[in-house]
């Protein structure tokens, strides 16, 4: 034992310690800032995201009626393609109104 006679005792653990410090420290890091971007960069931008798509909706219904803002049909992998329109529920059945009648109508009432 070459250190045995040695002032100052050896370091014992050190690699080990080193190890745990630093898998705990990343990880530690990794969930900090995993965080901030779920809640600080998508929710946020998501939330942008859907308040536009209501502005939107809410245009097209003012301008064209509720047939034109109707959600398409849902692609799924359950049934295997498209859910057909009556299925859905949120599309109604109705067709979009005649443009012609639409303009005729105006322009009488003018």
């Amino acid at each position: 034992m070459a250190y045995a006679a040695s002032a100052i005792a050896p370091i014992t653990a050190r690699f080990r310690k080193r190890i745990i410090r630093d898998l705990i420290g990343s990880t530690a890091l990794g969930f900090g800032i995993g965080y901030y971007f779920w809640y600080g960069v998508h929710v946020r931008k998501m939330r942008e995201i859907r308040e536009y798509d209501q502005r939107v909706m809410e245009e097209v219904r003012r301008e064209y009626g509720d047939w034109a803002a109707a959600t398409p049909p849902v692609n799924t992998k359950k049934t295997g393609g498209l859910i057909p329109f009556e299925k859905v529920g949120a599309i109604p059945l109705e067709s979009p109104p005649d443009t012609n009648a639409v303009i005729q109508e105006a322009a009488q009432t003018e």
